[in-house]
């Protein structure tokens, strides 16, 4: 079983087709979802369910019978800001909390969420076959409307009233520290872009490269490719697996089940083909961690083609907050991908590290505790 998995599964010319012939433009625009929230309100969010969890506890209720899981914080403190963790994927949920950030023996970091986003882990998963059985029209819009980034981008929204309001504090004025780990940090950028006044601090951990569309910087698939190039037996595996994988005309008779399937398979590809590093082991990830419907709603989100830098930064020229974009030297990704997001803000509130030694998947690394106690207490 794959001892990590990878975080931003979709790049490659097989998903850029698939995304052409479904939506060649995106559906979701940057600022769609903050007009969403003035314009709709009442179907935007529910105040009635601004305080309800389920039963369990440890689960927002959503509009729309969708509910969010979330990991305790180890600590909660009164007046501090709260941290909200957003995970890579799309829809690869984490199983456990990352134990640097909220570890009960050695947390450092108070009032820390991190939620497994909808349709994936422990959070609602509405579809569990496709939504049209048998026709490729309309389920994927059906698909992008319930799990695609506007909901995701509008759940951390969600998010942030119900903090304010169990914390007893205006919502029109409560911040939230977001810290997005690879195509988490996508999607905390998108909400920085939609809510700029509601964020205190941004860090972004290897940040996927789908700003823009096509990225051939960021085409995973042929970085996995190459990786694997030594071992030919691995690289039949490979070409078998990925020729089953583009064949999207199947999409409608895939279940959740399968569609997971195909993302946990390329999770074993991966890690065959990531470079050794002295990150400590993950454990390993269940398959029914990953949502395979999100993943594709997610997708059509996208589009074969868009540039979101423009509009991101002209919503962002203005901000304040300090943003911290950090690289670990030998993720498989190039640090372009990284860089790239330092042009959204304004140069004065950016701040670029690199973790030499490091993989994707920086929230393991040692080195990331005193930069992110750093990026948290910036003004």
């Amino acid at each position: 079983m794959t001892s990590c998995v990878p975080t931003f599964l979709f790049f490659g010319c097989a998903l850029l087709y698939w995304a052409y012939k479904v939506f060649r433009g995106p559906t979701y625009k940057p600022g769609s979802v903050a007009k969403k929230s003035v314009d709709d309100p009442s179907t935007f969010d529910d105040c009635s369910l601004y305080s309800k969890t389920t039963d369990a506890g440890n689960k927002w209720v959503m509009p729309g019978q969708i509910n969010i899981f979330y990991f305790e914080p180890s600590i909660e403190k009164k007046g501090i800001t709260p941290t909200i963790a957003v995970h890579g994927g799309p829809g690869i949920a984490p199983q456990q909390s990352w134990k640097l950030f909220s570890g009960n023996n050695n947390a450092f970091l108070p009032n820390f969420f991190l939620y497994h986003a909808r349709g994936c882990g422990y959070s609602t998963r509405p579809f569990h076959q496709w939504p049209t059985p048998g026709k490729m029209w309309p389920g994927i819009q059906t698909l992008e409307q319930t799990l695609g980034i506007g909901q995701q981008v509008a759940d951390i929204e969600r998010i942030r009233r119900r903090l304010a309001v169990v914390s007893g504090q205006d919502i029109a004025t409560f911040q939230i520290n977001l810290i997005g780990h690879s195509f988490g940090g996508f999607i905390s950028t998108l909400y920085a872009t939609e809510f700029p006044q509601h964020v205190r601090s941004v860090v972004l951990l290897e940040p996927a490269g789908v700003m823009k569309l096509p990225n051939p910087q960021s085409d995973l698939f042929a970085m996995v490719r190459n990786g694997l190039e030594g071992n030919p037996h691995h690289l039949d595996e490979f070409d078998d697996w990925f020729r089953e994988y583009m064949d999207f005309s199947t999409l409608p008779q895939q279940t959740e089940t399968t569609l997971a399937r195909r993302q946990f398979e390329f999770a074993q590809h991966y890690d065959r083909a990531a470079p050794k590093t002295d990150n400590e082991s993950l454990p390993p990830t269940p398959m029914g961690m990953i949502g395979g419907m999100a993943a594709y709603a997610t997708f059509a989100s996208m589009g074969m083609e868009h540039d979101y830098t423009t509009a991101c930064h002209d919503r962002l020229k203005d901000s304040t907050f300090p943003v911290t974009i950090v690289h670990g030297s030998k993720d498989m990704a190039p640090e372009d991908v990284s860089r790239s997001y330092c042009q959204l803000f304004p140069t004065t509130n950016v701040t670029y590290k690199i973790i030499e030694g490091a993989n994707h998947f920086l929230f393991d690394h040692p080195d990331i505790v005193p930069i992110v106690q750093e990026a948290l207490t910036m003004k």
